[in-house]
């Protein structure tokens, strides 16, 4: 896992070695940070004719420490957000063939607070609280009254007084996948 500090030989000789070894069986990598060649000084080049198929993490790309609240895996960007577009943009024009491009689809929600929605500030003291599927439902009642987002190919449902997410009747929102979000990833 190379996500905080990266050896360019070290990686370069991982993958040659790992495609000397494994011959002709598949050699999947995954990559977290899918602009790294460009912005790191990662040069992908160098294991690209070793690998049969790249995997990006398409998810967890909007937290607290960005200044708007966005979703967690946009299918399309706004403002200079990242999303998956952007991120197979970013694998693609480091070199990687697109016919060989994974994208990774979360299958969980996110609690946010305490603003209302996406494209807001996330305001002072904010927090990302990812949920699985069952605790969407059983604590925060489910997707109803949720908005589906064109831009970014997500749902999402502002809790509020008169659509309240189990006891939160203002301050926060629910984001998550469900088929139509999903679908929409996979046609991609």
């Amino acid at each position: 896992d190379w996500e905080e500090s990266f050896n360019q030989t070290e990686e370069t000789n991982l993958f040659s070695g790992l495609r000397t070894a494994l011959g002709t069986k598949i050699l999947t990598a995954a990559s977290a940070n899918a602009a790294s060649c460009a912005t790191s000084g990662q040069s992908w080049t160098a294991i690209i004719p070793n690998l049969d198929r790249m995997n990006i993490m398409t998810y967890d790309l909007n937290g607290t420490w960005e200044p708007n609240t966005w979703f967690s895996s946009p299918l399309n960007s706004v403002g200079g957000t990242q999303s998956v577009n952007s991120d197979v943009a970013a694998v693609t024009g480091c070199g990687y063939p697109l016919a060989k491009v994974g994208i990774g689809i979360p299958f969980y929600g996110y609690l946010t607070r305490p603003s209302t929605g996406p494209y807001q500030a996330f305001g002072s003291s904010p927090t990302n609280t990812q949920e699985w599927y069952s605790v969407l439902l059983s604590t925060y009642g489910g997707f109803s009254g949720s908005t589906y987002d064109a831009t970014a190919h997500e749902p999402w449902r502002a809790c509020t007084s008169g659509n309240p997410c189990g006891s939160i009747t203002s301050g926060a929102w629910l984001s998550w996948e469900n088929p139509q979000s999903i679908t929409d990833k996979v046609n991609y």
